[in-house]
């Protein structure tokens, strides 16, 4: 009697302690979004948040394993997986006692039912699968977290580089509006200018610090930005210089191909579609199997026998069906297809609005390489020329140079916008295309300092 009793008390234990917990699987998502960035293996195990980054790679490092905001993702992923896994364990048995007194000299009569949710047991492999969906879709969530985390660094990353390139242009331009400036004192001092050409000159002069003051300004913001986003107290420092563009754009169908199979939330969307479809079949598999328990019962009589045998606890499903449950699981399922479509639709046109900015910034960085800035090039070589032969003056000169000066910085405009559209259809594809390296691009071939700036320097002592 106490031997069954026993038997069944040790397999419903061993039944609990097979039941083997989910995976947070933080690790995977590092390795995905290594993988996905392009980082070395050192860059997940290395730890160093006190070594300001140089490079972009050095930043995502740093970023990955410094940047509170992937700790705390991280973390969540790892709450989200106990919570599951307090989801799917079976119940505990429940024990009921009877002990009644008789009136009679027969003593106590005592009943003993302990019965087990097998409902629970029976279901414990959809519950699990359906569980196991939710923590991938949480995988996907924590993935696009810091994937969305690397791009926006990468994004900061290009404009700090621009940044820094148009305050090294907006000094020198902002400098050769001073010089023309003083140059224009001595001349209006020496009545060779009026008074209202002399006031433009320092009008000019006078915005162009203003510009400068504000670049230096946007440059040490994006700076301090970058810092935010690595999460780190050290300001980095760049050795990299911004690239010149790829030969050629990815079109649209190939990054949607790319995307539809790597991005995480279109991946989750998907997870979530299916696993919403599995619960809708199995609430109509089991629409009649509300509630059942077995067990076993055991019970003393008050006249000294005891009888024991198994015991089973079943709902008789008259009224409740599961109707209910069921046409909930049907909008749910109708919902997560049309939040899927929803994302395909959005995803679609936002590959489509990179591209095309992508394409617009090639189209006028292709007008500025070919046609305005060999203009301005050779302006400034004959506008030197003149000069050289008394044909023109100073004031033209340096005007002519700081003319070349603001575009380009309208140049470097361009150029920053086509690498932060291209950063933001990376992140489109789920971080799996990314543009193809290319050479630093050197201001000095878009600005060349020859003799031109020499000569800005020497028109200051011009008699």
């Amino acid at each position: 009697m106490y031997r069954l009793l026993a038997i069944a008390l040790g397999c419903l234990w061993l039944t609990g302690c097979a039941i083997r917990p989910l995976e947070s699987g933080r690790d995977q998502v590092l390795q995905q979004t290594q993988h996905r960035l392009r980082l070395d293996n050192a860059a997940i195990t290395e730890k160093n948040c006190s070594a300001a980054p140089a490079t972009l790679a050095d930043a995502m490092h740093t970023a990955l394993l410094c940047n509170p905001q992937v700790q705390i993702a991280l973390a969540e992923l790892d709450i989200s997986t106990a919570e599951l896994n307090q989801q799917i364990r079976i119940d505990n048995p429940n024990l009921g006692l009877t002990v009644r007194d008789s009136d009679s000299e027969s003593g106590v009569n005592i009943e003993l039912d302990l019965l087990a949710p097998v409902i629970d047991l029976i279901l414990y492999p959809a519950r699990k699968s359906a569980a196991q969906a939710t923590l991938d879709r949480h995988r996907q969530f924590t993935l696009a977290a810091i994937l969305r985390l690397a791009n926006d660094l990468e994004n900061a990353w290009y404009g700090w580089q621009v940044a820094d390139l148009k305050a090294q242009v907006g000094n020198r331009f902002a400098l050769t509006r001073q010089l023309n400036a003083e140059l224009g004192e001595r001349y209006h001092q020496a009545g060779n200018i009026n008074l209202h050409e002399f006031a433009e000159l320092q009008i000019n002069a006078g915005t162009a610090g203003l510009l400068e003051d504000q670049l230096n300004i946007e440059r040490k913001a994006m700076q301090i930005k970058i810092q935010r986003l690595l999460g780190i107290r050290q300001l980095p420092k760049i050795q990299q210089a911004l690239r010149i563009l790829p030969d050629s754009d990815p079109d649209v169908s190939t990054i949607w191909q790319i995307a539809q199979a790597n991005h995480p939330l279109l991946q989750a969307a998907q997870i979530n579609t299916d696993a919403l479809a599995q619960s809708l079949a199995l609430e109509r598999r089991f629409r009649f199997l509300l509630d059942f328990g077995a067990g076993v019962s055991l019970e003393k009589e008050a006249g000294g026998g005891t009888s024991i045998g198994p015991a089973i606890e079943l709902e008789l499903p008259l009224w409740n069906q599961n109707q209910a449950e069921i046409d909930a699981a049907q909008g749910q399922l109708s919902k997560g297809q049309q939040q899927l479509l929803a994302l395909h639709n959005h995803f679609s046109a936002e590959i489509q609005l990179a591209l095309g900015q992508m394409q617009l910034a090639r189209s006028r960085l292709a007008r500025y390489r070919q046609q305005i800035l060999p203009a301005y090039k050779t302006k400034m070589e004959q506008t030197l020329k003149e000069y050289n032969y008394m044909l023109t003056g100073p004031f033209e000169l340096l005007e002519t140079r700081a003319e070349q000066m603001e575009t380009i910085m309208a140049f470097l405009d361009d150029l920053g916008s086509y690498w932060q559209s291209a950063s933001k259809l990376s992140r489109l594809s789920g971080g799996s295309w990314s543009p193809a390296k290319t050479a630093a691009l050197q201001l000095d071939v878009l600005a060349p300092e020859t003799q031109a700036q020499q000569t800005e320097q020497n028109h200051v002592h011009t008699p």
